[in-house]
């Protein structure tokens, strides 16, 4: 991330969204922007779904974020219940992602896999479960007293913007504003596949799937057969 002054300094710090997610057209019901996901290759914490923040506003520092299929500007952050400070709101991301580490500075956190497969936050409003899903990902379903929680929030604190969920966007920039630069993976599977056939997609995916079975094989494995 790249950080600009008015007196023209530059301070620089990269972001990072480590979480990657292969879905193929089988995985239809898969839908990230109902959980929250715990990441410990997040440096940030974001949502991407608009109706599970409050006090929606415009970012005081814009972030870039650079994908392999474009660039798309975060120029908004909330609320979210029990998380302090604010976080970046970005309709047009695929989940709701928050940092293991930054988590960490607030709660205490365990992990026993002998007792059951989940990252656990010890609040000072109670426990909460990251489970391991079916796609391999920590997730936390949201229960019905955090929606109630949420809504009286919202009354209290409404948003100056309401924005609406987007599809992501490529190549979008800003000129002559100041922001953050950061990368992700995050969505760039679910743009590449636009454009593309059924069969296709499907041939991509067994290509992919006899790379992994070889072990992921790099260049400089190959010159020596």
């Amino acid at each position: 991330m790249t950080n600009q002054s008015s007196r023209g300094s530059r301070h620089e710090r990269t972001g990072w969204v480590g979480a990657q997610m292969c879905r193929s057209f089988s995985q239809k019901t898969y839908d990230l922007k109902t959980k929250i996901l715990l990441d410990s290759g997040s440096t940030h914490n974001g949502l991407s779904n608009p109706n599970l923040g409050y006090d929606i506003q415009k970012a005081k520092q814009p972030v870039r974020q650079e994908t392999n299929s474009g660039s798309t500007v975060i120029d908004l952050d909330c609320k979210f219940p029990g998380v302090r400070g604010r976080v970046l709101m970005n309709p047009s991301g695929m989940a709701n992602c928050f940092s293991l580490a930054l988590l960490s500075d607030e709660c205490r956190i365990t992990m026993d896999t002998a007792k059951e497969n989940a990252i656990v936050v010890h609040h000072e409003n109670g426990i909460i479960k990251f489970k391991r899903d079916n796609m391999n990902l920590y997730t936390c379903d949201l229960t019905a007293e955090f929606y109630n929680k949420l809504e009286k929030l919202k009354q209290n604190f409404p948003s100056a913007i309401e924005p609406e969920p987007s599809g992501a966007v490529d190549g979008v920039f800003l000129n002559n504003l100041p922001f953050y630069s950061s990368k992700s993976n995050l969505q760039t599977l679910k743009n590449r596949m636009e454009g593309y056939s059924k069969k296709q997609v499907d041939g991509a995916n067994k290509a992919m799937r006899l790379y992994h079975l070889l072990r992921v094989p790099q260049i400089d494995d190959e010159k020596w057969y």
